[in-house]
């Protein structure tokens, strides 16, 4: 109960545009979600959905994109891929890769 909690609180920093605050009680959910029901639970898949957000909003967006990879296989996986969820962390990854190569690109020029 006390990790849903902490997900919450992430989720509502995240919400009110404060996400390197969110970004440790993130941490500590995914982690603990990892431990307590794998790493294919809904519960942790809706946690590492929620820190590749908020890292590809805080402009880390290399790994927001490995995350977001992560996230789409493992939902592909458990859920298939025509699952609206799956095709939601799809559609995150590629906005994260394409900041990632636009990141690239302006860093190359």
């Amino acid at each position: 109960m006390a990790l849903d909690a902490e997900l919450n609180l992430g989720f509502a920093l995240v919400t009110a545009s404060r996400q390197t605050l969110a970004l440790p009680h993130v941490r500590t959910v995914v982690e603990g979600f990892e431990r307590a029901y794998g790493i294919d639970h809904p519960k942790t898949l809706a946690a590492r959905f929620l820190r590749s957000r908020m890292l590809g909003e805080i402009g880390r967006f290399e790994e927001a994109a490995a995350e977001a990879e992560r996230v789409a296989a493992a939902r592909a996986r458990v859920l298939g891929a025509d699952h609206p969820w799956t095709r939601l962390s799809l559609e995150r990854l590629g906005e994260w890769q394409r900041a990632r190569d636009a990141q690239v690109s302006d860093d190359a020029e």
